[in-house]
């Protein structure tokens, strides 16, 4: 059950961003079943970041 709210929430998550900050025309979500796994995938023809200018995630306990 833990599994599926985390999945959920990570979803959502990926459906805010591309809300709130791709300011993107088109975007594509596709979920599939793969070597026992689930993928999540999210394509978008926003703006975009450069991963070198975002903050490093605080650690946590």
């Amino acid at each position: 059950m833990r599994a599926r709210r985390e999945f959920f929430l990570l979803f959502k998550e990926a459906v805010n961003n591309l809300a709130k900050y791709a300011q993107c025309a088109q975007a594509a979500i596709s979920l599939r079943y793969e070597n026992h796994r689930l993928v999540l995938t999210v394509q978008d023809d926003g703006v975009g970041f450069d991963p070198r200018l975002r903050p490093r995630a605080a650690a946590t306990g």
